[in-house]
C-alpha cells in the first residue's frame, strides 16, 4: 500500500500549524496533481508582473501596500510525503 501523508492549508486565522491528511494513493478514486504544492512568491520589484489569474489553484504570495499578502485555495496541499507499506503473512 502506498499513503500521502502530510498537512493541509487551515483556513483558520487564528492556526499555527496545518491540517493533518493521510489518503490511500491506491485508491481508484485518488487524484493528485503537480500543483498541489506548489507556490508562487511574487517579485515586487518585477518589470513585468505576472497576472495572479494565470495560476488558479496554488498558493500565491505579494506584496501590496507594503505588506504582505497570500492567497492558498481550500484544500492545498503544504507539505506530505509518501509512505510504502509491504504487508506480508506473518507466518
Amino acid at each position: 500500500r502506498y499513503l500521502r501523508v502530510g498537512l493541509k492549508y487551515n483556513p483558520d486565522p487564528n492556526a499555527a500549524t496545518g491540517t493533518s491528511f493521510s489518503v490511500d494513493v491506491s485508491d481508484s478514486d485518488y487524484e493528485e496533481f503537480w500543483s498541489d504544492e506548489l507556490q508562487i512568491f511574487h517579485n515586487p520589484n518585477a518589470k513585468i508582473p505576472l497576472p495572479p489569474e494565470w495560476f488558479g489553484g496554488i498558493t500565491q504570495h505579494f506584496f501590496q501596500d507594503g505588506d504582505l499578502h497570500s492567497f492558498t485555495p481550500e484544500g492545498h496541499v503544504l507539505s506530505s510525503y509518501t509512505v510504502v507499506l509491504k504487508i506480508t503473512n506473518s507466518d
